[in-house]
């Protein structure tokens, strides 16, 4: 029996045993359709960002994503509380030396400034054991303040 509301009721209407079967019968229809769920959406999804906008509410079931992964390979290491991922044996500066620098950072406590050596003309500081693969791609980003260097940085 398909739901049938009745929308004029009066104040001083009398409510019979029909009425109330048909309601009850109402809330259950509902509550059974409630429990059954529509079949699932395939959702395709394309390169770069994407906002995925659901047309019903539901728990995420079965879900497969396939695609680019960014991964924090420094870690925590990235906020320059600790030489030590950098200068560990051997040593990862080369031409110059590393020191912690409170006074210019950007996140954390510190950020690490780097003097090239006397005699040469650059320095260079790299962390090790960072799993590099061929045939893949990197990106490093680094906030970078140019202390009186005269032929600019360069970070690869």
């Amino acid at each position: 029996m398909a739901y049938e509301a009745k929308t004029n009721w009066q104040l001083d209407d009398t409510v019979t045993e029909q009425d109330m079967n048909r309601i009850e019968q109402g809330l259950k229809d509902a509550y059974e359709n409630s429990l059954t769920s529509p079949p699932p959406e395939q959702v395709n999804l394309r390169y770069g960002l994407q906002v995925v906008d659901a047309k019903r509410t539901a728990p995420l079931e079965n879900v497969c994503i396939k695609g680019r992964t960014l991964v924090n390979l420094l870690g925590r290491d990235g906020n320059c509380e600790s030489l030590n991922p950098f200068t560990s044996s051997p040593p990862n500066i080369y031409q110059g030396t590393a020191a912690l620098d409170s006074a210019n950072k950007v996140y954390g406590n510190n950020s690490i400034k780097i003097s090239i050596g006397n005699g040469y003309t650059l320095a260079t500081m790299a962390k090790s054991n960072i799993p590099c693969e061929k045939n893949k791609f990197y990106v490093a980003i680094a906030e970078v303040k140019n202390g009186n260097a005269t032929n600019g940085i360069r970070v690869v």
